[in-house]
């Protein structure tokens, strides 16, 4: 194992012995690797090159810490993405009060594992990154709710229209824009292939039922009379043999055939009777549009995206709110007539509760440095000390 500007490198079992030789429990969002072989943990732990670790306790702490959020966190969030069809990203995020205001990441490349930690900020710049917010999307918005087997439906028929598209190219042909029953249940049934070209098949790997297992795999009619009410879709004969896109389902296929970039995400969290509760979220970005497919259970949601919205999504549904970023401190610790208190992040290790004029004492000393993470109750998150106005 090895350590490298804040991200440890190695083996699951490198990982799993760590953590097992710390005595502290998993718990039901458990996404820590679980060996696949039988592992004398005692063992494994004493063949961990710990040279570099062990010149850095804080480091030693520091690792300890994310191995537990990632064992029992409260939040979890797998993040999938490509782009232009080329390059697949796949790692899990959790969030746990023990590095309150963080996220650990995990991500796996063949038998190499990563574990490292973000900032909330940090991982609203690489999603939007991802998915170029920051460029001009259409002022114009359509979009319904439907059921989530509905949406998965439409995902399998913009699979079909692209696929159409794809043969089209090949054959100098004109594309075939109509589509039967037999198509989409086509497409529904090849959800659980390994090719995150496909919207149907890369939203599949992240549901918490595959599709091959929902209902509509088997008879997507009731799906396609939904869309049909939705105004996705329209037959084009009396016996509904053959069906097409309507011009508001065109906006959603073209935005997924010129797809740039495709993200998935996945959060799951306990609710308060103790059931886990999952919310699964596809974007595509064009270059003119940005488009959501939200899944929460049985219930669905598709629209086009207008500027700003990303960020609304991502604080509403994926992030924490702002009351719960911060330590777990009762309302007498964090304030004290006009004074709040202070928490820092030193070395990997959270400190507080410090005063403000003890903070600044700290940076007298200098034992808090610009690039030190602080916290108090009126910040929606940790951030950088240098952004404290009057601090340095």
């Amino acid at each position: 194992m090895k350590s490298q500007n804040g991200e440890w490198i190695g083996k699951a079992e490198e990982f799993i012995a760590y953590f097992e030789q710390t005595g502290k429990k998993r718990g039901s969002l458990d996404v820590l690797p679980k060996s696949q072989k039988e592992i004398d943990f005692e063992s494994e732990f004493e063949l961990i090159d710990k040279k570099e670790l062990d010149q850095d306790p804080d480091q030693l702490r520091l690792l300890e810490s994310c191995l537990s959020v990632l064992a029992d966190p409260e939040q979890v969030v797998q993040m999938h993405y490509n782009l232009a069809d080329t390059t697949v990203s796949r790692s899990i995020l959790a969030m746990s009060q023990e590095m309150p205001g963080l996220w650990v990441t995990l991500a796996t490349t063949g038998d190499t594992q990563r574990v490292s930690f973000r900032t909330e900020t940090e991982l609203h710049h690489l999603i939007s990154r991802v998915l170029s917010d920051d460029t001009t999307v259409r002022s114009t918005q359509i979009g319904c709710d439907l059921s989530t087997e509905a949406a998965l439906a439409f995902l399998g028929i913009l699979d079909q229209y692209r696929r159409a598209w794809i043969i089209s190219l090949v054959r100098h042909l004109e594309p075939v824009t109509l589509f039967s029953l037999s198509d989409v249940k086509e497409r529904l049934e090849e959800a659980a292939v390994e090719d995150f070209r496909w919207a149907l098949p890369f939203t599949d790997k992240l549901l918490p039922i595959p599709v091959a297992e929902m209902s509509v795999c088997e008879d997507p009619r009731s799906s396609l009379l939904e869309l049909i009410e939705k105004g996705l879709i329209e037959p084009v004969d009396e016996e509904a043999t053959a069906f097409e896109l309507t011009e508001a389902g065109k906006v959603l296929a073209e935005g997924e055939k010129q797809a740039a970039s495709r993200m998935v995400l996945s959060k799951t969290c306990s609710t308060r009777n103790g059931e886990l509760a999952h919310d699964v979220l596809l974007f595509t970005r064009s270059s003119f549009d940005l488009n959501l497919f939200l899944m929460s259970g049985a219930e669905a949601s598709m629209s086009s995206l207008l500027p700003g919205d990303l960020e609304l999504i991502l604080d509403n549904i994926i992030f924490r709110s702002s009351s719960d970023a911060g330590p777990d401190v009762s309302p007498e610790v964090t304030s004290n007539d006009n004074h709040k208190a202070w928490y820092m992040i030193k070395d990997g290790e959270q400190l507080g509760e410090f005063s403000w004029q003890q903070l600044k004492q700290s940076v007298k000393e200098g034992e808090l440095k610009k690039e030190d993470l602080v916290w108090n109750s009126d910040l929606p998150q940790w951030v950088e000390a240098n952004t404290i106005e009057n601090l340095f």
